[in-house]
């Protein structure tokens, strides 16, 4: 991957443990992430620097033909699943 200079590379993660990276070990690295990170927080862990994005999971359990109905619509805007559900509610509860 290559980044012009006075782009933006956004890059979203799950929840993640740096194990062994602190302010000791990792300074420079553990300062740039509380820099440049722009939602979620960066916490220092006793094991490491955890990246905590700020998003939580939800699981829903819903009728078979529901679920048909969903994906169907999604594959004819050619997404997947988990895309789809992510746009409408990122659409309908101004999350972007």
């Amino acid at each position: 991957m290559r980044v012009k200079t006075g782009e933006m590379l956004e890059v979203e993660i799950k929840k993640t443990t740096l194990v062994g990276i602190t302010e000791t070990t990792e300074p420079d690295l553990v300062n740039r992430l509380k820099t440049f990170v722009h939602s979620g927080d960066i916490v220092l862990d006793h094991n490491g620097t955890v990246i905590d994005p700020g998003y939580s999971s939800i699981l829903m359990y819903l009728p078979h033909q529901t679920k048909k109905e969903l994906l169907s619509e999604a594959e004819s805007k050619g997404m997947r699943l988990h895309d789809y559900l992510a746009d409408f509610f990122n659409n309908k509860y101004g999350l972007n």
